[in-house]
């Protein structure tokens, strides 16, 4: 098999009723990517992150653009990036991750033809941008950060205010003409099949099935799959599924049998097995362990990743 550059996928779990998971504080004060190497990884949602001091590069699919206190990138689900530090330097950067599709859908009830709109022009490319020559979209980014920080009484309504207008004023700087080039962006059935699992996993899925939605043979799907991703289609599955457990297990009191249904497995045993084989416990001791960090499930799954190695 050819050999492709390494990717990471690191899965975020939205709180349940919300639509942008906040990443901020000192704990984000740090030298930025010595420890992956060149590496790139991409998410499951669209990224925001804001660079309040220091300095270094940042890769977005092919392109290596310098950063500096007071940038920030705009980068969607499934777009291949990395942040790396320069020498000795710590930097401060804080994140929001976002669910553009529920937001739009759920949340302000568009039409399924403006969504489509919106979202095909906010995916289209990753960028990185300045306080200085683009404030506007800037500030919102902080404003919402803000919210999230201070918690003041109905923060939640201003987070979504400040959300939508952020939104316009994306629309406005037109990512289409400002993003990166094409470069090594991820195979676009292979983006397909990412988002089709991430949307039917609950369900008795086939790699034929998944195939089918990419409109390309079993054969070839699963080699190309494979090629991109460094792991078997199932295999991906599996690991998304487990991390809806998860989220389950934390946040639900359901029998270890209902979760195993509603992440998409037959037999509870099968659910055990794969579950002690990604995460290296049964559901219940992790339910006893783990049950309430929520926080942590995005440490564990990059770990989990590395390597994609599941002994």
């Amino acid at each position: 098999m050819k050999k492709h550059t390494a990717l990471e996928f690191r899965y975020y779990n939205m709180p349940t009723g919300s639509y942008i998971l906040p990443l901020y504080g000192d704990s984000w004060r740090r030298e930025y990517g010595w420890d992956t190497g060149d590496t790139q990884h991409f998410h499951n949602y669209f990224e925001l992150g804001f660079c309040h001091e220091g300095k270094g590069e940042v890769r977005i699919e092919d392109r290596v653009l310098p950063y500096g206190g007071g940038m920030y990138t705009m980068i969607p689900a499934h777009i291949p990036h990395t942040t790396k530090s320069a020498s000795g330097n710590q930097c401060y950067w804080e994140y929001l991750f976002v669910d553009i599709d529920g937001f739009l859908g759920e949340k302000l009830q568009m039409d399924s033809r403006q969504k489509m709109e919106y979202t095909q022009a906010l995916n289209h490319r990753g960028t990185i941008r300045t306080m200085k020559n683009h404030p506007q979209a800037g500030r919102l980014v902080l404003k919402i950060l803000d919210e999230f920080r201070q918690k003041k009484p109905y923060y939640e309504e201003a987070v979504n205010a400040a959300f939508y207008a952020l939104i316009i004023e994306m629309l406005r700087l037109d990512i289409k003409s400002g993003g990166v080039g094409q470069g090594i962006r991820m195979n676009s059935s292979v983006e397909m099949a990412l988002q089709y699992m991430g949307s039917h996993y609950s369900q008795n899925l086939k790699a034929a099935q998944i195939s089918r939605a990419c409109g390309l043979s079993e054969s070839h799907f699963r080699r190309t799959f494979e090629e991109v991703m460094g792991v078997p289609p199932m295999d991906y599955l599996n690991l998304i599924r487990i991390q809806n457990a998860c989220t389950l297990i934390n946040e639900k009191n359901l029998s270890m049998e209902e979760i195993a249904g509603k992440v998409g497995y037959q037999t509870p045993s099968t659910f055990n097995r794969n579950f002690k084989r990604i995460t290296g416990m049964q559901p219940l001791r992790w339910k006893q362990e783990i049950s309430g960090h929520r926080g942590r499930i995005a440490d564990f799954n990059v770990k989990v990743l590395k390597g994609w190695d599941y002994e």
